[in-house]
């Protein structure tokens, strides 16, 4: 009998082999006829390649009995193991887990000790949201913390992962037990009244999990953390609220914008919370732009915005040094910018619109032509992705005269990172273009985030008008 266990365990790897043999193929119904013990029998063996066995991790899901875990969970605890594959068997693992809660199991209460004990900090990637997730998939209340701190995070997959992890948590546990973790009783008391800004935030993900409240929301408008306020922002958004209620809410603090314009960024605080209701009211109408007066969409609901707008004058957040066109060039090509983007410069892009279309590919065979009109020696004009031959921008480069000229794709401007004669400053200049000087260029346009190599600050106006992302 062992003889043909064996070679039927045998052929069955075989027959997973064939199926998934290359990466990305995901074996689709095919593995589903597989035997679990053969599907567990690869993923636990190191020698195959880390994308079989991650395969054969998915096609175990809500096909695991207690037998099959204890070789598995020996591939998780073993930190010199693919991340991928431990990452995918938290998943499943956790899963099954999670059916078969209120059973007894030796494997769940080993499992759970074992992710308490992990440094989140010192985890390879992936593998602290996998942890957390796990762990809320497990029930955790001691994870709330860490996921409260998850779903804060700036980048979209871990926040996702967050908010799975929070799905998974509030169907294991009773909500008030959350919050008592928090140190609060109710929801609106989390959201209006948390200890750190990631608590406050964590609120908002638990208030969707219960009727909607409109009044806590717009109270939330006002929060010390411009990430909290927006996040409220976006869930007034899609709120049954009537728009009186948030013309009413920036009537009650439009004062405090008016008086905004020297505030630091970002704002907060009353001045904010008006801000952010107009920004709500007009989003309601159209996600993408204020219909402008004279438009057919501009009804009455537009209208009433735009007139709140004529009241805030010049509350607008001052950046004395850059110039008018320069500055509506970067704010049409970078608004909304990341999540702490300042509430004025959102205000400022309702007056601006939305540009269509902002590609102006000839700029830089323009520039070109317009130096070597007065004798300088000019190179081809190439894209900065060609440049570097990998990702894009918004600049094209050339060489001149030793060094080479940048120039903008959504705006007429130019700069060099050599000295040039004034010749040639006055010949672009006569083109249509502006110089872009150091002084200029080494500003920080404050209060616009911009992601950028794995950041989210604020950019100088050189970044921002010649940006490049690989």
């Amino acid at each position: 009998m062992a003889g043909n266990d064996d070679d039927d365990a045998q052929r069955g790897r075989r027959r997973i082999a064939s199926i998934v043999h290359a990466p990305g193929e995901d074996g689709g119904d095919r593995l589903t006829w597989s035997e679990p013990a053969h599907l567990a029998a690869a993923v636990a063996d190191e020698s195959e390649p880390w994308w079989r066995r991650r395969t054969c991790v998915f096609a175990l899901r809500d096909r695991i009995h207690e037998e099959l875990v204890p070789p598995l969970w020996a591939r998780v605890e073993d930190d010199g193991d693919v991340a991928e594959v431990r990452v995918a068997l938290l998943d499943v693992l956790g899963s099954w887990w999670a059916s078969q809660a209120g059973r007894a199991s030796e494997s769940r209460a080993k499992a759970l000790t074992w992710l308490r004990g992990r440094n989140l900090d010192a985890l390879s990637y992936g593998m602290d949201q996998a942890v957390i997730l796990a762990r809320c998939k497990l029930g955790d209340l001691e994870a709330v913390s860490a996921l409260a701190k998850l779903a804060f995070d700036p980048w979209h997959h871990r926040i996702r992962t967050a908010e799975q992890g929070a799905t998974a948590l509030f169907a294991a546990v009773r909500l008030d037990e959350v919050l008592a973790v928090l140190g609060a009783k109710t929801v609106p008391e989390l959201v209006t009244s948390g200890a750190t800004a990631a608590d406050r935030h964590f609120g908002l993900l638990c208030l969707a999990e219960g009727p909607p409240n409109p009044a806590v929301l717009i109270r939330a408008l006002r929060d010390r953390n411009v990430v909290v306020a927006g996040v409220a922002a976006r869930h007034l958004q899609d709120a049954e609220i009537d728009d009186e209620v948030l013309l009413a809410a920036f009537d009650e603090h439009a004062d405090a914008l008016r008086a905004s314009a020297s505030a630091p960024p970002p704002l907060t605080g009353r001045a904010a919370a008006a801000a952010w209701a107009l920004i709500v009211a007009s989003r309601r109408i159209d996600p993408q732009r204020l219909p402008a007066r004279g438009e057919p969409e501009c009804d009455a609901r537009a209208q009433a915005i735009h007139e709140r707008l004529d009241q805030l004058g010049d509350a607008t957040l001052a950046h004395p040094a850059v110039p008018a066109d320069v500055r509506i060039a970067i704010l049409e090509a970078y608004l909304p910018g990341e999540r702490s983007t300042d509430p004025r410069l959102l205000l400022e892009g309702l007056r601006l619109g939305h540009r269509e279309d902002d590609a102006q590919p000839e700029n830089p065979e323009r520039a070109r032509e317009a130096l070597a009109s007065i004798g300088l020696e000019v190179g081809e004009a190439t894209e900065i992705g060609e440049k570097y031959q990998q990702g894009g921008g918004s600049y094209g480069v050339f060489d001149v005269s030793g060094g080479s000229v940048s120039v903008c794709t959504f705006g007429p401007f130019v700069r060099a990172v050599h000295s040039l004669p004034e010749a040639a400053i006055t010949a672009v200049e006569q083109a249509g273009f502006r110089w872009i000087d150091d002084e200029l260029a080494e500003h920080v346009f404050d209060g616009l985030p911009v992601y950028f190599f794995g950041s989210r600050e604020p950019l100088r106006v050189s970044d921002l008008l010649f940006y490049w992302q690989d």
